[in-house]
């Protein structure tokens, strides 16, 4: 049975018989740690004990509601009664398999990385609070590198939650590729079995060289020059225009202002003639002198 799941439960029930019915009174039934010879205790939130008595039987129950792994072991039912030796029933072993982690990966950059940089993925993996003892555990990296460029940690601790990180430095373009960690839990303990293997998210490890990236800097400066030149090449043609526009429209007022002003000449000088006319015209004769 799995850590974090509904455990069993242990019955126990002892009966007086007949002929011994005169001489042993109150049969009394308890479960114990094998290991301890101690009483279970009760836990309101996943061991439950259920005991009944009267003058010839006596019946215990043990429930796990919620299963630990500090559950793990042997069992053993004591009986006892007045007037006679208590005895022990067979051991009964409750092993308890450690669930499955779950597991996450990490990793300090990401996205495209280039030759003779460097990368830390850190795998870590937890476990429930069913999980309630000491374990440890095993971590694969895939792919499995070795080379002095490599460096591993493991984890050192003996409860949830786990690490274990993969450095390499410096990248090569042989390191690119998928990476992931695989993580197993197990125990020293022979009541409590080793985990199904938890398996982390894939990082895709990308590793470009660094005279392509040279050229693709240079590549992108290049259309970057050219795209500044076509922007300053419209902003000239925008501000010819403007001038050109310009140029006509006062072209267009110089114009208009002198056609306005020829117009208004002539007519000043039209009205100039008819009034010298007018004053000629008023002007008396001059008289003849010989005609006296």
């Amino acid at each position: 049975m799995e850590a974090g799941m509904l455990g069993p439960t242990l019955t126990c029930r002892v009966t007086v018989t007949e002929a011994e019915r005169a001489t042993v009174l109150s049969p009394s039934a308890l479960w114990l740690r094998y290991s301890t010879l101690s009483a279970v205790p009760e836990d309101d939130s996943s061991v439950f004990t259920t005991t009944t008595r009267n003058a010839t039987t006596a019946t215990t129950i043990i429930s796990f509601s919620l299963l630990y792994t500090s559950h793990a072991g042997p069992y053993t039912c004591r009986v006892s009664a007045t007037n006679a030796t208590p005895s022990f029933s067979p051991l009964i072993t409750l092993t308890v398999k450690l669930p499955t982690p779950t597991v996450n990966l990490s990793q300090d950059a990401s996205g495209l990385l280039y030759e003779g940089s460097a990368v830390t993925m850190t795998c870590a993996a937890t476990l429930p609070p069913s999980v309630d003892t000491d374990v440890n555990v095993t971590v694969q990296w895939t792919p499995a590198i070795s080379s002095d460029r490599v460096s591993i940690s493991t984890p050192s601790s003996s409860r949830s939650p786990f690490t274990s990180t993969l450095t390499i430095s410096p990248l090569a373009i042989a390191d690119t590729g998928q990476y992931y960690c695989e993580v197993t839990v197990h125990s020293s303990s022979q009541y409590i079995v080793a985990s199904d293997p938890g398996i982390s998210p894939r990082f895709n490890l990308m590793v470009q060289s660094v005279e392509q990236n040279l050229n693709d800097t240079v590549g992108s400066g290049g259309d970057q020059g050219s795209t500044s030149s076509t922007l300053i090449i419209g902003v000239v043609v925008v501000i010819a225009l403007i001038i050109i526009a310009s140029i006509i429209l006062l072209i267009i007022v110089v114009f208009v202002l002198r056609r306005r002003h020829s117009a208004y000449s002539l007519k000043n000088g039209f009205k100039l003639e008819n009034s010298e006319k007018k004053t000629i015209q008023s002007r008396p004769p001059l008289m003849n002198p010989m005609g006296k």
